[in-house]
């Protein structure tokens, strides 16, 4: 692992989103890549979440 795994989680001490913790459910790692999507065909806006470590996907749909 890298040396930057053991450092504790750094946020900014202003941001709302410091009381979520987002892991994986199938590895456990906090190495988590979060990005906004678009369907221009549906219409729909959803979150994917993508686990840097074991690759693990989450399409998590947001409905305004």
């Amino acid at each position: 692992m890298r040396r930057e795994d053991y450092q504790p989680r750094r946020t900014h001490p202003d941001s709302p989103f410091r009381h979520f913790v987002v892991k994986c459910l199938q590895c456990d790692s906090l190495r988590i890549s979060v990005t906004m999507h678009y369907d221009e065909v549906s219409g729909d806006k959803y979150v994917l979440f993508l686990c840097r470590k074991c690759g693990e996907k989450e399409k998590m749909v947001v409905r305004v």
